[in-house]
């Protein structure tokens, strides 16, 4: 890991004022061990690495957003997986989001009650509300990091109607992942995921290379239970001489990391990354109810 405090004044200003505003998704879930053989045996048949911005010449992986000083990373990391694994599913590009924009993050970040806004929220509830309510494209409400509220700018039933099916935590159950492996046979078989982690403040240094925080570095002192905060998409894996990694998404901008993206180290829950991992698919929406009534439509100006 590489980690460089002679970053740009505008890193410094986010990570003195709103570190925890980039960060804030929920807590706590109870660490588990990394011990079993049966999914241990099924790694030694998995390709020993995966990138799906580069899977037989294909990018299923929509650009790095920024967040801002909004704690949305669960509604943007949501969006994304559910983006690319309906394309890959498809195996079309252009599959979703209805070929011309990508998936809306607005919607469920201000219109969505099981979660608080720019005060934070979970991917699998952000997950069950697109379940509940429906899918829009970004065309009906562009994200905005502050003074963001519920409303479209489309009118949602001249579009495709899509919506979120199989919704669930890998593993079966919150805080059931026993293995590394096993995120990576869903990773492989499905797309990409939804994990979260604890970013600790040397992270929002990190410029290249596989990173490790100087403060987790004793993996015989874990915390009974695992306080994650801050939910990335998960994309793929690799070895980098000799050191096992998991291949992320972040949503801080292109000029954070390795243009936007990170590599975790892999297989010791480092930041707490192999805590927890939501996955959905996404169907066509084929109920008769018209579900976006109730929001409130802004005639385009």
């Amino acid at each position: 890991m590489s980690s460089d405090p002679m970053v740009s004044g505008n890193w410094t200003m986010v990570y003195d004022e709103g570190f925890e505003e980039r960060r804030r998704g929920r807590t706590a879930l109870h660490h588990t061990s990394l011990v079993d053989s049966e999914l241990s045996n099924t790694e030694g048949t998995l390709p020993d690495s995966l990138d799906w911005r580069n899977v037989e010449g294909v990018n299923y992986i929509e650009p790095v957003m920024n967040q801002g000083s909004c704690g949305s990373c669960y509604a943007i990391a949501t969006m994304r997986m559910l983006s690319a694994r309906h394309k890959i599913h498809t195996r079309n590009i252009t599959a979703v989001p209805w070929s011309i924009s990508y998936m809306c993050v607005n919607f469920p970040l201000y219109c969505a009650e099981y979660n608080q806004g720019c005060d934070g929220g979970f991917s699998f509830l952000t997950s069950k509300w697109s379940s509940d309510v429906g899918l829009l494209p970004t065309s009906c409400a562009e994200y905005t990091a502050e003074n963001g509220k519920c409303e479209i700018t489309c009118d949602p039933s001249s579009l495709p109607k899509y919506r979120v099916s199989n919704y669930h935590y890998v593993g079966g159950y919150y805080g059931g992942i026993t293995s590394s492996a096993q995120i990576m046979k869903e990773l492989v078989d499905d797309g990409p995921l939804v994990v979260s982690i604890k970013p600790a403040h040397d992270m929002m240094y990190y410029r290249s290379g596989v990173y490790r925080s100087d403060l987790e570095r004793d993996s015989y002192h874990r915390p009974e239970w695992e306080e994650v905060g801050h939910s990335v998409l998960l994309i793929g894996y690799g070895v980098d001489n000799g050191e096992d990694y998991w291949l992320i998404q972040n949503s801080w901008g292109p000029e954070w990391g390795e243009d936007g993206y990170l590599r975790l180290a892999r297989g010791m829950d480092e930041s707490g990354v192999e805590s927890i991992a939501v996955a959905a698919d996404v169907v066509e929406d084929r109920r008769p109810l018209d579900t976006f009534k109730n929001f409130e439509i802004k005639p385009i100006e």
